[in-house]
């Protein structure tokens, strides 16, 4: 069902593009601005979501004379649309610029969690089941217990916003062990003594009482992990806890926003058949394209 769909809704977003009488008679009929998607998987999105949301979609491809998408095929986009969406919100949350590590393990325990709760769907419950499928087959790496799931582990529960909060009741003891056992590691490593240091200690060792069960490194990682905060200034509070964070929580790198650019670079150059358009005129064009985009968003 989603190519028979497809199919149709790639025809409609063609004739719109060669017809500017076309997309202002939409544009009238509607209310809105029907987008027309690039070549990028966001944009097919955001095309699909606006037109499963039309309503009389029947009298739009009747009057334009185009095979018009069936009561199944507008039930399977609206489904479609549920089950993609959580995908495309975690997209823009990765693609943001100020993403960390620490960011990544919660929001695929997210996706999975709302696709888990999605009740059985009677138009693409094939589709919920494969993306499940493929999450797991794409990120069962990231196993919270694992060796090498245990880098992302880290990032996140040092990472303020999400702590263990995110992670399941089961797990959460085990957790907390591999995160203090890091602190532990780390703090002990950038904290080597001298030989000086260590014959002082030696010398005085008598004058002194057994240390603490739990030490000042394991004392300042709980009192994190209890500290309701969850903004990123907090870590100065606990240097430890920001060592840790600073070691594995480096910034995702994403060439989403300069594909969104060029595909719209592409657009403009598209609708421009006459390319004889000086640098400034392109970039007010483009200015103009972007700002659209963001405005119908």
């Amino acid at each position: 069902m989603y190519e028979s769909s497809l199919a149709k809704l790639t025809g409609f977003w063609n004739y719109l593009k060669r017809s500017p009488r076309a997309s202002t008679y939409c544009h009238r009929f509607c209310g809105k601005i029907l987008p027309i998607p690039t070549d990028d998987w966001n944009s097919r999105f955001e095309a699909i979501e606006v037109i499963s949301d039309t309503k009389d979609l029947h009298k739009i491809f009747s009057q334009l004379q185009l095979p018009p998408l069936e009561n199944e095929e507008i039930h399977f986009l609206k489904k479609y649309v549920k089950v993609m969406q959580p995908f495309v919100t975690a997209l823009d949350i990765l693609n943001d610029a100020g993403s960390f590590r620490g960011v990544l393990l919660p929001t695929i325990l997210s996706i999975k969690c709302r696709l888990e709760a999605m009740s059985a769907l009677e138009y693409g419950d094939g589709l919920r089941v494969q993306a499940l499928r493929g999450l797991n087959e794409r990120f069962g790496m990231l196993n919270i217990l694992s060796e090498q799931g245990f880098p992302f582990l880290i990032a996140t529960i040092s990472h303020p916003a999400f702590k263990m909060s995110c992670l399941p009741l089961e797990l959460q003891n085990s957790a907390r062990e591999l995160f203090l056992d890091a602190c532990l590691t780390l703090s002990d490593r950038y904290s080597p003594k001298t030989d000086e240091n260590k014959k002082t200690d030696s010398f005085f060792s008598v004058l002194k009482s057994p240390k603490p069960s739990v030490d000042c490194t394991t004392n300042e990682a709980l009192r994190y992990l209890t500290d309701v905060s969850e903004d990123l200034p907090m870590l100065h509070r606990y240097p430890c806890v920001k060592s840790i964070f600073l070691k594995y929580n480096t910034c995702l790198s994403s060439s989403g926003p300069v594909e969104k650019l060029f595909a719209a670079c592409r657009q403009v150059f598209s609708e421009n058949k006459p390319t004889g358009i000086s640098d400034g005129l392109f970039e007010d064009y483009l200015l103009i394209k972007v700002s659209n985009s963001q405005v119908i968003r």
